[in-house]
């Protein structure tokens, strides 16, 4: 589509602008709580090589409809394997973080889902100081919605190990 890197952040704010209905992309079936976006690439890409033959504009007359059909796609995909997370492990909290965190489309559909479900939402705050509990995330990584998945994840360790209270606190919480 031609957008800048990452990504995200652009289709972000086209699909804002876009019919998320306009267009249909596969959505790949994977067994269990695995997923995979291989397919809704390869679907994405034939749509854009096929709309570009008939029409060299095709990109930029559609922009917005199909960055909101692929938000929109993907979002099906990973509320489909939340549900079955949920229903499967009987969860009462659930977190979002990494550079899908980010998006507020994810973010609002995850909001949501937690909502009607009545469970808990935790997701860093994107665009503000840091509000999240104390107890879940020490300041230095309660604001953190950017793909940093290795270094966040190896921050929480530090935290979980030598934070006992944190610890007893996430083990405790479904309880």
């Amino acid at each position: 589509m031609g957008l800048p890197y990452p990504g995200g952040p652009h289709i972000d704010r086209l699909a804002a602008e876009g019919d998320p209905k306009r267009f249909k992309f596969a959505k790949p079936h994977i067994q269990g709580l695995d997923y995979s976006f291989s397919g809704l690439k390869t679907s994405f890409l034939y749509t854009l090589r096929d709309g570009l033959r008939a029409n060299p504009d095709f990109i930029e007359q559609n922009k917005a409809d199909l960055a909101a059909s692929l938000q929109a796609t993907i979002i099906a995909i990973l509320l489909d394997k939340l549900d079955k997370a949920v229903r499967q492990t009987g969860v009462r909290t659930v977190a979002i973080g990494g550079g899908v965190s980010a998006n507020s489309g994810v973010r609002a559909a995850v909001a949501d889902y937690c909502s009607r479900h009545g469970l808990r939402h935790l997701s860093p705050n994107v665009n503000s100081p840091p509000t999240m509990p104390q107890w879940w995330l020490s300041p230095a990584i309660s604001n953190i919605s950017t793909n940093n998945s290795a270094p966040t994840s190896s921050l929480l360790m530090r935290e979980l190990k030598y934070n006992k209270g944190l610890y007893e606190s996430l083990y405790n919480y479904n309880r």
